[in-house]
């Protein structure tokens, strides 16, 4: 035995003195009395923030308020084991700008030159998310994932080329649903004229919704937490 709990086997022991042969020793401790430390492992939230980075979402507050949430939550998983990772999408692609971590300096270096521009291929950031968490699920099977999609859902770019690009971004949202990955929906989209696309995603993702204007980042964060919490 490696690890030995010195309490816990104390306790064993104590009970058990009357009947053993002391020698002058004050506690007798015997093989059946040793009890190993048991060390609970604190399972993690990994949350991948699916930002959409295309031209429609170049206004400073949009960003600002999705920097923001990303920084809060951030500062929170200094005190747990909870991950924060970032996927932008913008023109015709996905990247992983930011791998699971719980680095606020880091964080902060890759938000600063988060870009912005282009058109918005809604379904490939989705896919790019979930290929993320799918990896982190075969290095841990324990973990938590959340994805965070942050968009106005005026997608207008697919996976495959000649595809509607809405309906496989709604493809992908079941995706999500059916690998039974919990998910929160932040729409984007102003205006007077709106599509409604993000609030139709987050019905076929099994999600949250909640429109950007209704909250602040400081919200943002308070609303991932409460959507963990259900899980």
């Amino acid at each position: 035995m490696s690890d030995i709990a010195l309490d816990a086997t104390i306790r064993a022991a104590a009970p058990k003195q009357a009947h053993r042969e002391k020698n002058g020793a004050a506690l007798v401790i015997e093989k059946s009395d040793f009890r190993e430390k048991v060390r609970r492992r604190m399972v993690g939230n990994t949350i991948v923030f699916v930002v959409d980075s295309s031209g429609s979402m170049g206004a400073a507050r949009r960003m600002t308020e999705t920097k923001g949430a990303v920084l809060s939550l951030l500062t929170e998983a200094y005190q747990k084991r909870d991950r924060v990772a970032l996927v932008a999408f913008k023109g015709d692609r996905a990247e992983v700008l930011l791998q699971p971590t719980a680095s606020v300096e880091l964080a902060q270096k890759c938000l600063e030159i988060l870009p912005t521009g282009g058109k918005t291929p809604l379904a490939l950031g989705l896919a790019r998310g979930l290929e993320l968490i799918q990896k982190e699920l075969l290095k841990d099977d324990k973990i938590k994932p959340l994805i965070v999609l942050i968009s106005d859902g005026r997608t207008n770019v697919g996976i495959k080329p000649g595809a509607d690009p809405s309906s496989q971004s709604l493809d992908m949202a079941r995706a999500v649903r059916d690998r039974q990955i919990q998910s929160l929906v932040i729409d984007t989209e102003t205006g007077f004229i709106r599509l409604g696309m993000l609030r139709e995603m987050a019905r076929e993702m099994g999600g949250t919704y909640i429109a950007l204007e209704e909250l602040r980042a400081e919200g943002i964060a308070g609303l991932v937490k409460q959507t963990l919490a259900r899980g």
